[in-house]
């Protein structure tokens, strides 16, 4: 056989062979990322053995594994707040610096970590926690306007118990509600993940954290190609207010809204049978300064298509509170564009921690 004949893949020398660059490149990725992934490790008590007598609960001690991101050098550490919930004591592992990700640790080289949990948000299922280490390697926050449906992620963390794993994968959906009643969006991916791997890192292909490693959806417990994770926006968020506050403020804009069905759309003749319309609207609120309306039919908020009250909720909570919300709404049979101001209500702890301020409560 000539050389003309053969295949084009065994001409091509080692400078030129694009499976070799491309693996390369996945090596140096890991490599870039895994330091700043870490597993975490949580010790509390439950009810064991799947049953109790009576009212009697027979409770033991339970040990957990799941993942985390470091964010910030000086310590501060995003996992998932299920990971964490109810624990007593929660350690941190951190990828010792050099080593080839994936290869085993012993147990004395390890670097275990006390660590503190500064807060909790349930309705993202985010935690923040605290160890006391300096110079940390950190991921660095995806531009989530620049994700795109098909690009390669891979995802980094401790499926299983094994800690610093990496799988490679597609972003299936950018934004995929993955419960019908809750307004959280997440990233679909297929890259594998498996219980352990909550709190760990999805990233992209320079090494930036597209999300937090979530849950997965399984009928036989396995990974299914049917992974998600929460965005980088929520991350930010979530981080940022969580380090400052210790819990996640509620985000409201002084509406009320109803979902449109072909009933209601001809009892009020509205202009389309699916989607929202303002049914009240606070006064004095965010709403009522942008001039919204009742029976204002809201299609678009930030660019995106709106048909359902979570979708609405979900763009507020990704939406940069330091702007304006962007809403498209119908009104009269015209499209009207409206900004409204996106607030964040007191949480209930904050009140109770108001007269604790002697500053603020001293008697003239």
């Amino acid at each position: 056989m000539t050389a003309a004949a053969l295949p084009a893949i065994f001409l091509l020398g080692a400078a030129a062979n694009p499976l070799r660059d491309f693996d390369a490149a996945l090596t140096e990725l890991t490599a870039k990322v895994s330091p700043a992934v870490v597993q975490v490790l949580t010790t509390g008590y439950g009810p064991v053995g799947g049953a109790a007598s009576g009212d009697t609960a027979i409770l033991g001690r339970q040990q957990g594994v799941g993942s985390g991101v470091i964010l910030d050098p000086s310590g501060y550490i995003i996992t998932n707040a299920h990971v964490v919930k109810g624990a007593e004591r929660v350690q941190v592992v951190l990828a010792k610096p050099g080593r080839a990700p994936g290869a085993p640790l012993p147990a004395s080289e390890q670097t275990v970590l006390p660590a503190t949990i500064v807060g909790l948000t349930d309705y993202f299922d985010l935690a923040l926690l605290k160890v006391e280490a300096t110079d940390l390697a950190t991921l660095p926050l995806a531009d989530f306007r620049t994700v795109t449906q098909g690009q390669v992620v891979i995802a980094v963390g401790s499926p299983l118990g094994l800690d610093n794993s990496v799988t490679m994968g597609i972003v299936s959906s950018v934004a995929r509600q993955a419960r019908p009643e809750s307004p959280v969006v997440f990233v679909q991916t297929d890259a594998p993940i498996n219980p352990g791997s909550s709190g760990g890192a999805l990233v992209d292909v320079s090494g930036r954290l597209v999300g937090i490693n979530t849950f997965i959806l399984s009928q036989a417990g396995g990974n299914e190609g049917l992974g998600f994770a929460l965005p980088a926006p929520i991350v930010r968020m979530a981080y940022e207010s969580l380090r400052k506050k210790g819990h996640v403020d509620q985000r409201v804009i002084g509406v009320g809204i109803q979902r449109i069905t072909p009933t209601l759309a001809k009892g009020l003749d509205l202009p389309r049978t699916f989607g929202l319309v303002v049914c009240d609207v606070i006064p004095g609120g965010p709403a009522e300064e942008a001039a919204l309306r009742i029976g204002d039919v809201i299609v678009e908020a930030d660019g995106r298509s709106i048909a359902t009250p979570p979708e609405l909720d979900g763009t507020i909570y990704l939406h940069d509170i330091s702007q304006p919300l962007r809403l498209a709404v119908l009104r009269e049979g015209a499209r009207v564009a409206l900004d409204v101001r996106v607030l964040e209500q007191a949480h209930q702890a904050d009140p109770v921690l108001d007269p604790t301020d002697t500053q603020k409560n001293v008697v003239p």
